[in-house]
C-alpha cells in the first residue's frame, strides 16, 4: 500500500521538499498514514486528500478529503495522530 497526499485544487501529488507532480508514480510514499496526516497538518494547505493506493494500482485507491478532519478542534485537542 502506498500512502500519498494529493491537492484537490490542482490534481497534483506531493513529491516532497515542497514540490508537486502530476504523476502518481513520482509522488512521495509516506509509508504510514500518520506521517502523511502530520505532513498535511503542518502544511496548512486546504484541499488536501489522503490517497491509499492498493495493489500498486492508482485505480485501486481509498481517497479521504482532509479539510474537515484537519480543522476539527476535537482532533487538535486530542492529538489524534503523532509522528513516530
Amino acid at each position: 500500500m502506498k500512502v500519498l497526499l494529493r491537492d484537490l485544487r490542482n490534481d497534483l501529488y506531493y513529491r516532497g521538499a515542497a514540490e508537486w507532480t502530476q504523476k502518481v508514480e513520482h509522488a512521495l510514499d509516506f509509508g504510514e498514514i500518520d506521517s502523511a496526516l502530520l505532513s498535511a497538518q503542518n502544511s496548512g494547505r486546504l484541499g488536501l486528500e489522503l490517497n491509499l493506493i492498493l495493489f500498486g494500482n492508482p485505480n485501486n485507491a481509498i481517497r479521504l478529503q482532509l479539510d474537515e478532519f484537519l480543522r476539527s478542534p476535537k482532533h487538535i485537542e486530542n492529538q489524534t495522530f503523532k509522528a513516530k
